[in-house]
């Protein structure tokens, strides 16, 4: 765990070996609900998939998602998995959703205290809002229920990290897809919350925006995405 605490003089060397990838949602939360009917749990099961594939066949990295199908997995045992392996980089797939149907683009989050703007807030709270479920997450090895001093401490330096690696994630998206490039933000994200290594999450597309909605059903923009998260993974680790 402390070697996360290194002095880094290059920003952009990082040690990235462990990757646990997390597609958001998943069995009887569908996430957010396109008006053709797509499912956001759906769309992120095939953009983590396809990123798991891709990183494995590169034989550098050791990939691990939290689930690999349709089914629930609580906020906190997600964070658990990615504590338990060690991993150097958290990923958590998510699409958008707003009540504004023109509402559109892509951003990439990673966690703070205080919130980017009041949309960014709003995001965090309807993610957070399955933590009603997650009353089992407390008895998984690895999840942290109290933040002593140190990792209070110590998290706001893998907040820093993160940061760099948003930038990256969200330059790759903004050149590679066909969507508004919103930025990076900031919230309050409990699934990245409680991470011990640099974490992200995506929110690549609206999915209550019908033209962008038809685009996350199509492999091949959701192959664009796969190709923005790994080239940025590529470019941050100096593969």
């Amino acid at each position: 765990m402390l070697r996360k605490l290194r002095d880094r003089t290059d920003a952009l060397s990082f040690q990235v070996e462990r990757i646990v990838l997390d597609p958001g949602h998943g069995g009887f939360d569908s996430g957010a609900v396109g008006k053709n009917g797509l499912k956001e749990k759906d769309v992120t099961l095939a953009l983590a998939n396809g990123l798991f594939d891709k990183l494995k066949r590169k034989n550098q990295f050791q990939v691990f998602s939290t689930r690999d199908d349709d089914y629930y997995v609580p906020l906190g045992e997600r964070t658990a998995t990615a504590n338990q392996r060690k991993a150097d980089l958290f990923v958590s797939f998510h699409i958008n959703a707003a009540e504004n149907r023109k509402a559109s683009g892509s951003e990439t989050y990673y966690c703070s205290e205080t919130a980017s703007n009041e949309e960014a807030a709003r995001l965090a709270a309807f993610e957070n809002s399955v933590l009603r479920f997650d009353e089992e997450a407390a008895k998984k090895p690895g999840f942290l229920d109290i933040e002593g001093i140190l990792f209070e401490f110590e998290r706001k330096l893998y907040w820093g990290d993160s940061k760099q690696f948003a930038h990256k994630f969200q330059g790759r998206f903004g050149t590679q897809l066909e969507l508004k490039d919103r930025g990076v933000q900031l919230a309050n994200f409990y699934v990245l919350r409680q991470a011990k290594m640099p974490a992200l999450l995506l929110e690549t597309g609206f999915i209550s925006n019908p033209d962008e909605e038809e685009l996350l059903g199509q492999e091949r923009f959701r192959e664009k995405i796969v190709d923005g998260a790994f080239g940025a993974i590529l470019e941050m680790s100096g593969a």
